[in-house]
């Protein structure tokens, strides 16, 4: 599954957030990792 949320024009020092959720269907701890952040700088 690809993701994708535009928060549109960020000032310089603005803190954003984006909340997802996770459910844990297995019986071991679950274990987020290799997390990817891209940002894209515009004109």
């Amino acid at each position: 599954m690809n993701e994708e949320i535009d928060f549109g024009n960020v000032l310089f020092g603005d803190v954003i957030q984006a909340p997802f959720e996770f459910k844990n269907v297995g019986n071991e701890p679950l274990t987020i990792s290799k997390t990817q952040i891209e940002v894209i700088e515009g004109c």
